[in-house]
């Protein structure tokens, strides 16, 4: 059985063993083409999300896999402490120049990735890939207004791949750019 349905499969309770999904004809799925066309996006991106996104993408559709054509209800999820919330968003500050996973997320937090996945987005109205960039892009915005570093090296000290990469997020994410924050600090 492939990881990742292993992987939402003990997440929801369930022995990966015991799990068959039934073969479909002519299925027409809209969430299932939606992380299908949202795979192929990241698939064929110059500067991919990275693999925390691509893993959530992956997990999201062996769950929704499981959940419509295996014959079996997934159980309640519960709440995401606030003390292993926090250790999550801890560890993503301490570690926002790494390619973080999934997996290494759950683990600090004690969670399989899927139950990890649902209850961090739960938990902060985001997933957890989007966290990550929004925490990349406000330490840039705090390099950006209090040091002299080159735009270049912002973007390495925030996690970006580059200082396009950089610009990139920070417009889809607060709608400025690098550079005028920088001006904006002059």
């Amino acid at each position: 059985m492939p990881s990742l349905v292993q992987t939402a499969a003990e997440s929801m309770d369930l022995n990966p063993d015991s799990i068959s999904v039934v073969p479909q004809l002519q299925l027409s799925d809209p969430r299932i083409s939606h992380i299908g066309w949202a795979l192929q996006a990241e698939l064929l991106e110059p500067v991919p999300y990275g693999r925390l996104y691509a893993e959530s993408l992956g997990l999201a559709l062996a769950a929704q896999l499981i959940k419509r054509y295996a014959p079996i209800v997934p159980a309640q999820l519960g709440n995401f402490s606030k003390r292993r919330l926090n250790a999550v968003i801890d560890y993503i500050h301490d570690n926002l120049t790494r390619d973080l996973s999934l997996n290494e997320l759950a683990n600090v937090a004690g969670l399989s990735p899927s139950h990890f996945n649902a209850l961090f987005k739960e938990a902060t109205n985001q997933p957890a890939h989007q966290f990550v960039v929004r925490c990349r892009v406000e330490h840039a915005i705090s390099l950006i207004s209090t040091s002299k570093l080159s735009l270049a090296e912002v973007a390495s000290q925030s996690g970006f791949y580059d200082q396009s990469h950089m610009a990139r997020c920070m417009r889809r994410v607060l709608g400025v750019t690098p550079a005028t924050v920088k001006r904006q600090r002059g």
